[in-house]
């Protein structure tokens, strides 16, 4: 089966890979995809696509695809036709290009221009209706926007695709870049990030990195040093905040830092080529899942925090969006494997009236499903409003947040003078290579 990328300009652009010591064979994922076209997460249309669909499938999280344009793909095409959408993705492409949709291209960039080209008022007002029919979802529904490995690799560098993607963190998005074939290509994205990519830099793949600075989305490790596949890292990250560093240079290999409203994360780990070719871990896997259950949370704010069996306590803001009162919630855990404990119900003192908020303190002694868990991660919190009799009234909407952690951090720091080289992956027999040769201090002491 040819994978997503194949599709996307009808041939497969990604002749090579992250890790030089396997074949480029047919990937066998452990897990099945889920594709849903009112999913909160959207995966680019470049790179390893297919492998980040599957290894979020792995934890029940549905994905829908964004075409090189940074445009979502047509949210007409219907969930109960999977198998076009996994095995005909270039027929979905070509919907994108439709002569209508062309001119609407065409007048999204340039709308007096294009708009004056469009002599006949009728095939313009057909041109805005098939545009709305066409793509009914613009790329700031999704929460989340992910670049797979290699995803930057041939990206028209336009300023009006730099544009899109800026505007969509700038807007609250959260976009999460996994490694790239060169350092450069994370140029692309909001702010000030540049590097080494995966085929200018090599990594052992255990203990590979290490938390150098803590953050909720390092919830489900179960040490400060994790075993991942990551080549590259990051020679200038301006003010983001360091996550993760690399064991053999201590640069940094998971950066994260705001752009206005949303958040840029970037990385060098390609867990999504080595998720279908038996060559991934559970530290990577686990880091993921809590990445992209953190970047959906509405308020992106830190997460209450408590160690395993440890007593919980955090807030859960309740809305009525419909038109009849609510007098109880349901309220529903789900665990990093986005599994659902045992629900719990509450009775509304006083009742919830349509459109009304309330705020809930929850904690381990009156929520039986807070008491005793030992599962290291994100937790959600969900809630379901009934009415008296106990008939939903709201169904299951997003809640909150915690997070159950060891809160490991920077075990493997090692202090000293670090000294690596850098040169081209291809070079001729015969030929003279060229180095890049660093040497960085880690101690005290002007060398």
């Amino acid at each position: 089966m040819r994978s997503a990328i194949q599709y996307a300009n009808g041939q497969n652009i990604v002749t090579d890979h992250p890790d030089e010591s396997y074949d480029i064979s047919d990937p066998r994922y452990p897990t099945p995809d889920k594709i849903d076209s009112e999913a909160e997460v959207g995966v680019y249309l470049n790179g390893f696509v297919d492998g980040v669909a599957h290894l979020l499938g792995r934890f029940k999280e549905p994905v829908w695809f964004i075409d090189r344009d940074f445009e979502p793909l047509p949210s007409s095409i219907e969930e109960n036709s999977k198998s076009q959408i996994t095995n005909s993705k270039s027929q979905i492409l070509n919907k994108l290009r439709t002569p209508e949709l062309q001119i609407i291209e065409k007048i999204r960039e340039n709308p007096t221009k294009s708009v004056q080209s469009v002599s006949n008022e009728r095939q313009f007002a057909e041109c805005c209706e098939a545009k709305k029919s066409k793509l009914q979802r613009e790329l700031q529904d999704f929460k989340v926007l992910i670049i797979p490995s290699y995803g930057l690799s041939g990206v028209d560098t336009s300023a009006i695709l730099e544009w899109r993607l800026r505007k969509y963190v700038e807007e609250g998005g959260v976009v999460v870049c996994l490694t790239q074939k060169y350092g450069d290509e994370f140029e692309f994205l909001p702010g000030t990030v540049t590097g080494y990519g995966a085929n200018e830099d090599q990594s052992c793949w255990q203990n590979a990195g290490y938390i150098d600075e803590y953050h909720p989305i390092m919830a489900g490790q179960d040490s400060a040093n994790l075993d991942a596949n990551a080549d590259g890292y990051f020679t200038q990250w301006g003010d983001a905040k360091v996550i993760l560093r690399r064991v053999k240079n201590q640069q940094p290999m998971l950066i994260m830092y705001k752009y206005g409203k949303g958040y840029v994360v970037a990385c060098t780990l390609y867990t999504d080529w080595g998720y279908g070719h038996s060559h991934w871990s559970t530290d990577e896997t686990n880091l993921i899942r809590d990445l992209i259950t953190w970047a959906k949370q509405p308020t992106l704010e830190a997460l209450p925090e408590t160690k395993p069996n440890g007593t919980i306590t955090t807030k859960l803001q309740i809305t009525n969006y419909k038109s009849q009162t609510a007098e109880k919630v349901v309220i529903k855990v789900i665990d990093p494997d986005k599994k659902p404990l045992p629900p719990y119900t509450l009775d509304l003192t006083p009742a919830l009236a349509p459109g009304q908020i309330m705020e809930l303190t929850l904690n381990s002694s009156n929520i039986s499903s807070l008491s005793s868990l030992n599962k290291i991660g994100i937790y959600k919190i969900d809630y379901e409003l009934q009415d008296n009799a106990g008939n939903t009234i709201q169904p299951q909407s997003a809640g909150s947040q915690f997070a159950i952690s060891e809160h490991h951090i920077a075990e493997n720091r090692i202090e000293g003078y670090k000294i690596w080289a850098v040169a081209n992956e291809n070079t001729v027999k015969g030929a003279k290579v060229a180095y890049t040769i660093f040497i960085k201090n880690d101690t005290e002491r002007t060398w």
